[in-house]
């Protein structure tokens, strides 16, 4: 998997479907209930209850469970690539290898 077209792809499709909606002011129920509704640009409602699932051209689908989750009580809206959390970084003779986790669907 090339993990920067991976994140390069969810980080624009987020921004289109969710952070720039939200960042224009409109109502996060309003855009996730057009997105159950519309699915786009590889977003679609988890089969398994709750968020979405976004399926990239460049990787494995990736689970989405909260597009624009709470934080300190407001609603917010973060980046596609929060759904890709870095877990660690290996360094062997000069070959840089990341360990990422995220939810998904095989």
């Amino acid at each position: 998997i090339d993990l920067a077209a991976l994140a390069t792809e969810v980080d624009e499709a987020y921004a289109a479907v969710f952070a720039d909606r939200f960042a224009a002011g409109e109502s996060p129920d309003a855009i996730i209930a057009d997105v159950v509704a519309n699915p786009t640009s590889g977003f679609s409602p988890s089969v398994r209850g709750g968020g979405f699932v976004f399926t990239p051209e460049s990787g494995p689908p990736l689970l989405v469970q909260s597009p624009l989750p709470y934080i300190d009580g407001q609603r917010t809206a973060g980046r596609g690539t929060d759904v890709l959390s870095i877990r660690s970084i290996e360094v062997v003779d000069g070959q840089v290898t990341l360990y990422v986790f995220s939810g998904y669907y095989p």
